[in-house]
């Protein structure tokens, strides 16, 4: 069950944080590697290493240029190689006694982002910059209590058989 927590970190922590300045700076900086930067638009997800190889651009040009043209930008472990994000993921740790990962989603104002699917881990989304309108379904085919972490989603066994939830998201919102 989807649990929204609204307001639950001030806009005045927000960039404390993270901000969209810190990733360009991560990106540009090259201080995440290319291979933990992903890029997804219109069914397909490519590595930004891949792309930015065959363009002969910088990575942050590859990540501008893609995001510009509808792309959903993801960078993978980023509290790996952001202080900040790192102590977060290290209190987090802490306070419920398991691991972590911070990954980061940039999508594009009126875009879906990535496709329907589930995630076989707890999962904490904190909503930054923008809103969204998050789609939870409650109902599928096939449903699983807790799918192993091997489970991988396929869209013709889990088939929605209800209308999903709407959850929209701000600013300062966590969806958990």
């Amino acid at each position: 069950k989807a649990a929204k927590f609204e307001d639950a970190i001030g806009l005045e922590h927000l960039d404390q944080l993270f901000s969209l300045s810190r990733l360009e700076s991560l990106i540009k900086s090259e201080t995440v590697p290319t291979v933990n930067i992903d890029l997804f638009d219109h069914g397909n997800l490519r590595r930004l290493v891949d792309v930015q190889h065959k363009s002969g651009k910088s990575g942050l040009a590859v990540v501008a240029g893609n995001f510009r043209n509808g792309a959903t930008i993801r960078v993978r472990d980023v509290d790996k190689f952001d202080a900040p994000l790192g102590e977060f993921a290290r209190e987090v740790q802490l306070f419920f006694t398991a691991q972590s990962q911070i990954n980061v989603y940039l999508t594009p104002p009126a875009k879906t982002g990535f496709p329907t699917h589930f995630d076989t881990t707890d999962v904490f989304i904190v909503q930054c910059l923008g809103s969204k309108e998050w789609e939870i379904i409650h109902d599928y085919s096939a449903k699983m209590e807790l799918p192993p972490q091997e489970t991988v989603w396929d869209p013709e066994r889990f088939r929605p058989s209800a209308p999903g939830e709407a959850i929209p998201l701000r600013p300062g919102d966590v969806l958990y």
